[in-house]
């Protein structure tokens, strides 16, 4: 186990019988939000799949959580106050009888930092698939679509 993937557990907690698959994961992005603003890079792709794809608001692919990790340090590098929030408005789970549990997520997100002209802020919708495995949810698909932009620098 990664000590990533330890923070994760520590930060959301082990799974309980009374949890349900939408609790686990609300919680599971809680702790992706956490970790994007604590800055730690590992633990946000931590909860990913190794086949993760990721496109971001700006309609850039991402492939692999190595990949995602080394976009989010860029970003980091470049705007060491970036803080991104995902709001979920629901989570569907697939049907009992599939071969492999799915589950979908959507809602809104939010992206701010400091541009040296001032504050900017992005935001938009999201939706997110997860698949359960023998390590539990993980994200195996998200797509972001910017839909507005605040502030200083936008286009």
């Amino acid at each position: 186990m990664t000590l990533a993937k330890l923070v994760l557990i520590l930060i959301v907690g082990a799974p309980t019988v009374a949890d349900t698959p939408v609790q686990d994961i609300k919680a599971l992005r809680r702790a992706s939000n956490a970790a994007i603003a604590a800055g730690d890079a590992g633990a946000v792709v931590a909860q990913m799949a190794d086949d993760m794809v990721l496109t971001t608001g700006a309609s850039e692919k991402i492939t692999g959580p190595a990949d995602i990790q080394a976009a989010f340090e860029a970003v980091w590098a470049a705007h060491p106050d970036a803080v991104y929030i995902r709001t979920p408005k629901s989570v569907k789970i697939s049907r009992s009888g599939s071969t492999v549990p799915l589950a979908w997520e959507d809602g809104s997100w939010v992206g701010r930092w400091v541009e040296d002209g001032g504050a900017v802020e992005y935001s938009g919708l999201y939706s997110a698939g997860w698949r359960k495995g023998p390590l539990g949810w993980q994200l195996h698909s998200e797509l972001f679509v910017t839909l507005t932009c605040k502030g200083a620098g936008c286009p």
